[in-house]
């Protein structure tokens, strides 16, 4: 005779699903930092040697800038989380996945409108605004639900959006390289 744990061997795959998601999340961050990079590269001045360090360091500043807001809400609200000692589980990563793509968005909007030669920040702002706040109330009242699992997806999405709309302004390019 042989007993089956059906709950153990299921709690035991989330927590190796929720292990291999923590590091696709990673990954993900990554791929995104590259491909923003690659997309917000500037244009190289020159080709002497000692341009290229400066080329560099502009290719991967506006990747930075525009990833930098999307990495601090997922580390804030990991950090909320670790400061309430609230245990994560498959579902706040998951969650984090989708802050990670809403998030980017925000920052690419915002820098893309402010790239526009004839950008209009009051309408890129009002936009960024009101997806987020109708992303905010579509899943964030999941973290109002009774059920454990829709809990902790709505309450990371919220957390995590509302961080990421915060600082998207990051993203933004500075006035000197704004369109005219």
């Amino acid at each position: 005779m042989v007993f089956v744990d059906k709950a153990a061997s299921v709690s035991k795959l989330f927590g190796a699903y929720r292990v291999d998601s923590g590091w696709w999340l990673g990954g993900a961050l990554t791929l995104v930092l590259v491909l923003l990079i690659v997309r917000y590269a500037a244009q190289p001045a020159a080709s002497h040697d000692a341009r290229r360090a400066v080329f560099f360091l502009q290719r991967v500043r506006g990747g930075v800038e525009v990833t930098l807001p999307v990495l601090l809400a997922v580390g804030v609200t990991l950090a909320a989380f670790g400061y309430a000692r609230v245990p994560l589980n498959l579902f706040n990563w998951l969650a984090l996945m989708l802050v990670l793509g809403v998030g980017a968005n925000y920052a690419v909007f915002m820098r893309e409108g402010c790239l526009r030669p004839d950008a209009d920040l009051g309408a890129v702002w009002t936009g960024v605004l009101l997806s987020a706040a109708t992303t905010l109330l579509s899943f964030g009242m999941l973290g109002m639900s009774a059920m454990p699992a829709l809990k902790s997806f709505g309450a990371t999405l919220a957390l995590g959006i509302a961080v990421s709309v915060l600082l998207a302004p990051i993203g933004m390019p500075s006035d000197s390289r704004r369109a005219e």
